[in-house]
């Protein structure tokens, strides 16, 4: 994991806890962000803080000609609809809004 991925994901974390007091997660304080889906995503590495995914649809790279790349997810924003939570679950992967822009993977 690079160290802005790490600063990333602990941002993330940090700014997740503070507002689980005031009862929201970023991304979702209006209670209308659907999350943004990627599917046929593997989970391959879950630190507790994070999870290590795989897919063709995590793919921001132009130059990336086979399409697969591997993205660190935060815990903290993945929508409860998310299929794929742990290390070696495959399937839907949910995320927030916010964070799929921050991660360029929409506009």
């Amino acid at each position: 994991m690079s160290d802005d991925e790490q600063d990333l994901i602990d941002k993330c974390h940090d700014e997740w806890l503070e507002e689980k007091q005031m009862g929201f997660s970023r991304g979702q304080r209006d209670g209308n962000d659907e999350g943004y889906e990627i599917a046929d995503v593997e989970v391959t590495y879950n630190s507790g803080k994070a999870i290590k995914c795989m897919g063709f649809g995590l793919a921001t790279d132009p130059f990336n000609m086979g399409g697969i790349q591997e993205e660190w997810i935060p815990i903290s924003q993945i929508h409860p609809d998310s299929e794929v939570r742990e290390a070696g679950d495959k399937g839907k992967l949910v995320i927030s809004t916010w964070l799929a822009r921050a991660k360029k993977l929409i506009d």
